[in-house]
C-alpha cells in the first residue's frame, strides 16, 4: 500500500509490529486507540493551526498518486 508513496513515513511499522499493537489493543477492549501513538500528537498539533497557516504549509506537501496516476 505504500510502495507509491514517494513522501517520507516516519512513523511507518512493519506489519508483524503493528499486527501486535492492534492485537493488544483489542485484547485490552479499548474502543479506540492511534496506532501509532505518535500520530495522535501529529493530528493533535495540526488541528491547533489556523486552516489558513495549515493550508499554507501543506499546499506543497507530497500526495498519494490516485490509481489514475500510475
Amino acid at each position: 500500500m505504500t510502495a507509491v508513496n514517494t513522501y517520507p513515513m516516519p512513523f511507518i511499522l512493519p506489519v508483524d509490529e503493528a499486527a501486535q499493537r492492534i492485537a493488544r489493543v483489542i485484547d485490552s477492549g479499548r474502543s479506540y486507540a492511534v496506532i501509532p501513538w505518535q500520530m495522535a500528537i501529529v493530528a493533535k498539533l495540526l488541528r491547533l493551526l489556523p486552516n489558513p497557516l495549515f493550508d499554507l504549509l501543506f499546499s506543497r506537501a507530497g500526495r498519494k498518486p490516485r490509481i489514475t496516476d500510475l
